[in-house]
């Protein structure tokens, strides 16, 4: 029997082959789910299979990685979002950039009824994005343009990930915050460097309170800056000097990261 990584290396041979046979690779890859073959893939394939193999066609096509979270950041999103959804709750992610990121915590929840929402300003990016989920198979309103541009109601929940040029940013955070609803939370995948940011200072000028800081470890993000997770919430639970801050280990450090996980857990429920 084939383990989950051959899996997905056949997986991601298939669909290479594709779009290597077509005109121009680039082109193919946003066409993909116009694959004869669909249908079988998503019979045959999981569906974390399938994002991780689409967004590696994405990382072979675009020749660098700005656009698309790293696969253990967006699965280890995924994990932070089931654990702070409930039925019937509305997720948003801004700038959602190819969609890799949502489409990991669209994945690994099971909160039945949950709607699910993703804005992206550039067309190409708008583009990928729609093409994964098409392969996906997974129910989703996506748009195209600023987020101001739409009528949105009121979201529960903003999963995000921040650049390191953080002015870039910043209007589409402040528009973003002004459609969580009064009870509202924000996750960010962002660089620490937001702490001392006027993005961080705006935010706790519109009421943003900070519940959590996980700091990754640097082998999971190449570059010269540190990543942390964030969690910001609309209402003041605990104060701020009291929120969960956590240099996480090496995720290859099972036993440690398995504690942090327990105390993580204990603290979103508490």
């Amino acid at each position: 029997m084939a383990t989950e990584q051959e899996r997905f290396e056949a997986l991601f041979y298939q669909l290479d082959a594709w779009c290597s046979s077509q005109e121009n690779y680039q082109y193919a890859m946003a066409h993909m789910a116009e694959m004869e073959e669909l249908e079988q893939i998503q019979t045959i394939y999981r569906q974390e299979e399938i994002r991780r193999a689409v967004q590696m066609v994405y990382l072979k096509g675009f020749h660098h990685t700005d656009s698309m979270t790293p696969d253990v950041i967006a699965m280890f999103a995924g994990y932070l979002v089931q654990q702070l959804l409930k039925p019937h709750e509305k997720v948003l992610d801004p700038a959602m950039g190819t969609g890799n990121l949502l489409a990991a915590c669209l994945n690994q929840a099971t909160v039945e009824k949950v709607e699910w929402l993703g804005v992206e300003e550039d067309h190409t990016l708008h583009r990928y994005a729609k093409t994964l989920f098409a392969m996906l198979g997974k129910p989703i309103q996506l748009f195209e343009g600023k987020l101001q541009k739409h009528a949105l109601s009121p979201v529960n929940l903003i999963v995000t990930e921040l650049p390191p040029q953080l002015e870039q940013a910043e209007e589409r955070i402040i528009q973003a915050w002004s459609h969580l609803t009064t009870d509202g939370k924000m996750l960010c995948v962002m660089p620490q460097s937001f702490f001392q940011s006027s993005l961080f200072q705006q935010l706790k000028a519109e009421g943003a309170h900070l519940l959590m800081n996980l700091t990754l470890p640097s082998s999971l993000i190449q570059g010269e800056f540190t990543y942390s997770f964030a969690l910001f919430s609309k209402e003041k639970g605990r104060e701020e000097e009291a929120c969960l801050q956590i240099e996480l280990p090496s995720f290859q450090e099972r036993e440690k990261l398995e504690k942090a996980m327990e105390l993580i857990n204990y603290w979103l429920k508490s």
